[in-house]
């Protein structure tokens, strides 16, 4: 298939020129006009479909060199920071997407690059101290703010922020039992307090969905924070006029496309049948386009579009729902029937909301690599300027349009419940794959850091390292969207393993983002029960609930988590529950709280009350009868020791002592043996800074050789050890 293939066969859903709209481009342009300094944020509300990016990125063509608005004081981005993708949706992504999306030339931003890669420097050396973690971020953060406004003090910046209702849900239920507000994590409270009072000068478009709850503030956030600037046009759905205009906008595309058999069948639809087609479709952009697109690839009007104006005018408003819903339906379901070459390319691509690149098509449809890396290439080439397809900058990951999803989702997908698995399958084991390898790149660019390491400490590889590092994350993100669809529990258990190691290690980005799956994931399926999948809501929360009191312990958050555990143990007891495994998470808020006693340096008689007692539940959890079959994953291991996931892993090679068994899935799980061979190795290497080869030697001879407990008595007497280690860090931190 060549690209004049792809323009000839889906010519009704070819991009036109932009139609109407010109209100709202008379305001954006008064704005940018506007010489006096002010900022301008309009915002741009409207379902799904309505154009709303087409009309921001006309607004960008406009502003840059050649368009109708440019001039030399004006900076306009070469594209929309898009918070439909996850990466945008941290801090430190969304400054990287807006500095990508600007790229002002030199100076502005220097500081920021700077301080970007001492931030990468202090996350690749695997025992950096959290203080110049927390530093790096702060300096960082501070840079960029700094760039911000000195740009703006030079030129008038005009910017596009999309898919904003991916920012705008209401603080979660966890955090409101908490007492914690929107402001406790996110890039939302950050973007509005401390990003938007910076930005001078400048004219900022944000799109986005309403959100259908009576709750939800973001709009009157985003006007307190914009103050006299804020501006919110209205966007509506074409009236019967500008229906009769974007039908001759395609007629346009058709004839410069030389496409004369589109011509042709345009012209012959009936001044009737195009007054039916505006209200079955309601003048929904995309809604046109795919009916039109189905008209102009099968030559026949729907059924319910053969009736006369008359007719359709009479229809009470319940009917024409009724009637619209079938329009949408049958219109997606033409990808099924006509046989056109990508046809069954976007009906793949419905089934990865995270995007595609050539080798997931390649695993999902069953096709060649080649032809899956041609057919995408073909589908994100801009001349064929497919109006559902979106191509993600800089790695050309296809998508659709989030409001294609949406309709493929419900009319296409769910009658294939029987593909649905093989295919999610297929995406998992995707990612699986590139994360094993991935995973195996991290190590041996650890390896080659320690083999470099200058003078000072730092890698003189940290930059290549944090970039691998960095597409880890987007990985381990990704997996889980897809683990959670297709199996609730087991997508929850590998979020929970990456959560951990990331509040573990102060990966604040990959926080957020995981932070932002498991909530979409509940607020969109769970939908008022409190079991899906054998995955509960009560679970999630309760987890939720712990992990807020592990951030504020690494974050050095003291009196927070101080404050959250009161909260939960004083104030809302029953918040953790009483069954049998809220035992575990009782225990596991002692060591929380213990942790954050040790760490004040004040009150070592609470911190030890509290990690003795978390040891005494954990040893009467074990009985005889279970003890060979308790088994804990990664994530549970992590929390239990403070020791971040991926260091878990790396301690598995360099350590034969340290052998955790696999499960079906393939998924680590340990023993209570294994977790005792863990703390002692922390021990060894993080407080009695030995070598790995010395620690190594010094276990062997510890353990003779056996490594795990084979009874109650040796998992008793290792716990006791583990009390012991306690015991030594608490007078470690005494004597600091």
């Amino acid at each position: 298939m060549v690209d004049k293939d792809i323009v000839t066969a889906y010519a009704g859903a070819r991009v036109t020129r932009l139609v109407n709209r010109t209100d709202i481009l008379d305001e954006v342009e008064q704005a940018i006009r506007d010489t006096s300094g002010k900022t301008y944020v309009l915002y741009l509300e409207a379902d799904g479909g309505m154009g709303k990016t087409f009309l921001a990125r006309e607004v960008l063509r406009r502003c840059r060199k050649g368009g109708e608005w440019a001039r030399p004081d004006l900076l306009a981005a070469r594209h929309e920071v898009d918070f439909y993708h996850h990466q945008a949706r941290s801090i430190d992504g969304f400054m990287a997407a807006l500095v990508d999306a600007l790229r002002p030339g030199s100076g502005y931003f220097d500081a920021y690059y700077e301080q970007r890669r001492r931030l990468q420097e202090a996350k690749a050396h695997t025992y950096s101290a959290l203080n110049d973690l927390l530093s790096a971020s702060a300096e960082m953060k501070t840079s960029f703010l700094e760039g911000c406004e000195a740009l703006g003090e030079e030129k008038r910046l005009v910017l596009v922020l999309d898919t904003a209702e991916k920012l705008s849900y209401e603080t979660d239920h966890v955090q409101k039992r908490l007492g914690l507000g929107q402001e406790a994590m996110g890039v939302r409270p950050w973007l509005l307090t401390r990003w938007l009072p910076k930005m001078r000068n400048s004219v900022i478009l944000i799109c986005g969905r309403p959100r259908k709850r009576p709750y939800e503030t973001f709009m009157a956030d985003l006007q307190k924070a914009a103050g006299a600037g804020f501006r919110a046009p209205v966007m509506r759905d074409f009236d019967f006029e500008e229906t009769l205009q974007y039908l001759e906008a395609v007629r346009e595309t058709a004839k410069k496309d030389r496409n004369a058999l589109a011509v042709q069948r345009l012209d012959s639809i009936s001044d009737d049948s195009r007054r039916v087609i505006y209200t079955l479709t309601g003048g929904r952009p995309i809604t046109l386009a795919l009916i039109i697109d189905y008209y102009l690839a099968t030559a026949r009007l729907l059924p319910e579009v053969k009736i006369t104006a008359d007719e359709a005018d009479a229809l009470s408003k319940e009917e024409v729902d009724v009637r619209r819903e079938r329009v949408k339906g049958e219109v997606v379901r033409l990808l099924r029937e006509t046989g056109r070459g990508a046809d069954e390319t976007i009906i793949n691509l419905a089934w990865a909301p995270m995007g595609m690149d050539a080798e997931l098509l390649s695993r999902v449809s069953g096709m060649t690599s080649d032809k899956a890396a041609d057919v995408l290439k073909m589908l994100a080439n801009p001349r064929s300027g497919l109006s559902f397809i979106k191509v993600r900058q800089p790695d050309s990951r296809v998508f659709l349009h989030d409001e294609m999803y949406a309709l493929m989702q419900e009319h296409v997908l769910e009658t294939m419940p029987k593909r649905a698995r093989g295919v999610y399958q297929a995406i998992i084991e995707y990612y699986s794959e590139k994360i094993l390898a991935q995973e195996t790149r991290v190590r041996e660019l650890l390896v080659k850091q320690h083999s470099s390491t200058t003078s000072s400490g730092r890698s003189t590889d940290a930059q290549e390292l944090a970039a691998a590092l960095g597409l880890l994350d987007d990985l381990r993100v990704e997996e889980v969207f897809y683990r959670l669809r297709l199996n609730p529990l087991s997508g929850f258990h590998q979020y929970a393993e990456y959560a951990q190691a990331a509040v573990t290690s102060r990966n604040d980005s990959l926080d957020m983002q995981l932070r932002d799956q498991i909530f979409a994931f509940v607020q969109d399926n769970f939908k008022g029960q409190s079991e899906l999948g054998g995955l509960r809501r009560d679970v999630i929360e309760r987890d939720s609930a712990l992990r807020w009191g592990w951030r504020a312990v690494y974050a050095h958050e003291l009196d927070e988590a101080k404050a959250l555990i009161h909260h939960m143990r004083e104030v809302d007891p029953d918040f953790l529950g009483t069954d049998a495994d809220a035992s575990l998470a009782w225990a596991e808020l002692d060591i929380i709280e213990g942790w954050a006693d040790a760490f004040l340096g004040k009150e070592h008689p609470p911190a030890e009350k509290s990690l003795r007692k978390a040891l005494y539940v954990l040893q009467h959890l074990v009985t005889d009868s279970e003890f060979e079959d308790r088994q804990y994953g990664i994530a549970e291991v992590s929390h239990m020791t403070g020791v971040p996931a991926y260091v878990l892993r790396q301690w598995e090679d360099r350590f034969p002592q340290l052998k955790p068994g696999r499960d079906r899935a393939n998924r680590r799980f340990y023993k209570p043996g294994d977790i005792a061979v863990v703390q002692r190795i922390k021990q060894l290497l993080w407080h009695e800074k030995m070598t790995t080869k010395g620690a190594r030697v010094r276990l062997a001879e510890e353990l003779r050789g056996e490594g795990r407990p084979r009874t109650r008595k040796e998992a008793l007497d290792i716990l006791d050890t583990m009390e012991q280690q306690i015991r030594e860090m608490l007078d470690l931190l005494e004597n600091e």
